[in-house]
């Protein structure tokens, strides 16, 4: 009788918790309906808030878990399928789902979902260096992990991004401008100052505008990545 009680008690504090959590959804729209009725952007805040932010999570998750499941079953055969009902793979995956909600850019989903693989295969790291990799990606930006990825190959990176590594010419300042265009080149600079911070690349800013590339790629296709970089780019990566 007690059991049940508890258990009554316990659904009630789930449905009035959902409750409170509508109430103060239906809040945060109508304050924006009101206050921005007589703008055009009224009611697309609202929509945003009424729909889109969740219906986009679902999906989100969905994606996820179905290209999760997709990686999986091509590398079943080497899976240690004991580690999965292990405590620790359980947090990685509460952890992974966790930060998938969260984040929508394409570069950390696939982060997650390479950590996610890679602690299910034969590997050589400890579940507290498997933490530190899976927080660390959560504690970087795309910026930071385009030019980690940049930095470990970077040939690679100019194919997938369709740049003529010939075009790379001049100060090392100015191909770092025309590799990463699509930012203001003091961003790149503090990006690549946290990296060479955590030790994961090789690059020192403070001499960045002087250096040349003489030949081509000859100075920013040498690999800038340390030990440490090419560990965790490896970990996060599928």
């Amino acid at each position: 009788m007690k059991k049940e009680i508890a258990t009554k008690s316990s659904i009630s504090k789930k449905i009035e918790k959902g409750l409170e959590q509508s109430q103060l959804a239906d809040n945060v729209k109508n304050i924006f309906t009101t206050l921005l009725s007589a703008t055009v952007v009224g009611g697309p805040f609202a929509n945003l808030i009424n729909s889109y932010i969740p219906s986009r999570r679902f999906l989100r998750l969905e994606n996820f878990v179905n290209d999760l499941a997709v990686k999986i079953q091509e590398v079943k055969d080497d899976i240690n399928v004991n580690y999965i009902e292990t405590e620790e793979f359980s947090f990685l995956f509460e952890q992974s789902i966790k930060s998938v909600s969260e984040n929508y850019q394409k570069e950390k989903l696939e982060a997650y979902k390479a950590i996610l693989i890679n602690s299910l295969l034969p590997n050589e790291y400890n579940e507290e260096q498997k933490e530190f990799y899976l927080n660390l990606v959560g504690s970087l930006t795309v910026i930071h992990l385009k030019i980690l990825n940049f930095a470990q190959d970077t040939f690679a990176y100019l194919r997938k991004n369709e740049i003529e590594p010939k075009s790379i010419t001049g100060s090392l300042e100015n191909s770092l401008k025309q590799i990463f265009s699509d930012y203001d080149f003091n961003t790149i600079i503090m990006a690549i100052n946290d990296l060479y911070q955590y030790g994961l690349v090789n690059i020192d800013t403070s001499n960045i505008r002087t250096m040349t590339v003489n030949r081509g790629m000859d100075i920013v296709g040498d690999k800038r990545t340390t030990e440490s970089g090419d560990k965790f780019v490896d970990f996060i990566t599928t």
